[in-house]
């Protein structure tokens, strides 16, 4: 498979059956199903997947909170990318912190951190979210006074 950056053009020339727009289309109205069997369809048919088809697949589990889904998708990009971005980690935070897993989100978030990626402002509300959203009170706060 074909890790690409996604050039101008690229797209039309290499995938005439529309299979990245299909992917594009199912990730935009957030359709985990769909945009995984796009996604799988558009590697099948050795078109060039980007780090940006990676990310939005991350996306698309990230808002469904699917955190299974997510970490496997991440496993997989990194595995065949050996690139773990800003917006990967993100996502893996977020789609743990929307399903409540609190453990999930603390160690994707130390994961990040040991990978050398500093939190922003948004990974420690990311990850302070989970914690209240998985109702512990004590992860709560020692998100919150870190």
């Amino acid at each position: 498979m074909t890790v690409s950056d996604g050039g101008p053009g690229q797209e039309a020339q290499n995938d005439p059956q529309g299979l990245r727009g299909a992917f594009e289309y199912q990730a935009s109205k957030g359709l985990p199903e769909g945009s995984q069997k796009s996604f799988d369809e558009m590697k099948a048919a050795g078109l060039p997947v980007t780090i940006s088809d990676w990310e939005i697949l991350l996306s698309v589990y990230a808002r469904a909170g699917l955190p299974d889904d997510a970490q496997r998708t991440f496993h997989a990009m990194t595995a065949e990318t050996a690139t773990a971005s800003e917006v990967a980690w993100q996502a893996l935070l977020i789609a743990n912190a929307r399903a409540g897993k609190s453990v999930g989100a603390q160690r994707a978030f130390d994961a990040m951190t040991d990978a050398g990626v500093s939190p922003d402002d948004r990974c420690w509300r990311t990850l302070l979210n989970a914690y209240v959203k998985a109702g512990d009170l004590d992860g709560s706060v020692r998100t919150a006074l870190a």
